[in-house]
């Protein structure tokens, strides 16, 4: 059974030992397992921020703070992701700040 990214399920991969490719080092089946743990962790946050924003009042600053604070959470999570993180999710809560504090 392989891997399966969305539901973080795994079934037996003996094929899956550290092991170098070319130039590339392959994973093992607890780093996958890992990886997507933590993938995971970082969406259900980003959407409870995200739901947050969207439905309650809250000044300016203390959403702009949540989104930082969001950011540095994600920054924990995968430490040298923070461009991925500006690519993604960065224009996610800009359009939702935008839109819930009519700024341009």
């Amino acid at each position: 059974m392989a891997y399966n990214i969305v539901s973080g399920r795994s079934g037996s991969l003996p094929f899956l030992e550290s092991w170098v490719w070319g130039d590339a080092i392959v994973a093992t089946e607890a780093e996958i397992c890992e990886e997507a743990r933590k993938v995971r962790r970082l969406q259900v946050v980003v959407d409870l921020v995200m739901s947050t924003l969207r439905q309650t009042d809250m000044p300016i600053e203390e959403a702009s703070e949540m989104v930082a604070a969001t950011r540095r959470y994600a920054l924990q999570l995968f430490p040298d992701k923070a461009h991925t993180f500006d690519l993604i999710y960065r224009p996610r809560f800009q359009r939702v700040l935008s839109e819930k504090y009519k700024i341009i």
